[in-house]
């Protein structure tokens, strides 16, 4: 199995390195390195907690991490962010097949709210 990886376009990783976190943007993307606490937060759409865990300068940035998740690639591929879940499975190594069907072994009844939305 080929591992599916993000390879971020450049103007991608020009505007995370505007961002005091944003190597660790690139990072998880591309290399499926494990976040910090903040990052996870953020990543797992946990914006409470992501402020809760965030310093000063990540605070002061917290509406262009939200833009830069929303307008670059990862913003299209809801298998990889979104959700502790998806956190947790890329992180793994494993890809959007894998997320779709763990994710209804481990919660069948809630796995449609969990569940990356498909395009028809």
């Amino acid at each position: 199995m080929t591992l599916l990886k993000y390879l971020l376009d450049d103007r991608a990783k020009a505007a995370a390195a505007m961002l005091p976190c944003g190597d660790s943007l690139v990072a998880y993307f591309e290399k499926r390195r494990p976040p910090g606490d903040f990052m996870a937060a953020l990543l797992s759409n946990d914006l409470i907690e992501a402020f809760n865990r965030a310093d000063d300068r990540n605070i002061a940035c917290m509406h262009e991490y939200v833009r830069w998740l929303y307008n670059n690639p990862p913003g299209r591929a809801p298998w990889c962010w979104g959700s502790p879940e998806a956190v947790r499975f890329w992180v793994a190594g494993k890809n959007p097949d894998w997320f779709e069907a763990e994710l209804a072994e481990q919660e069948p009844e809630h796995a449609d709210d969990l569940a990356p939305e498909r395009s028809g």
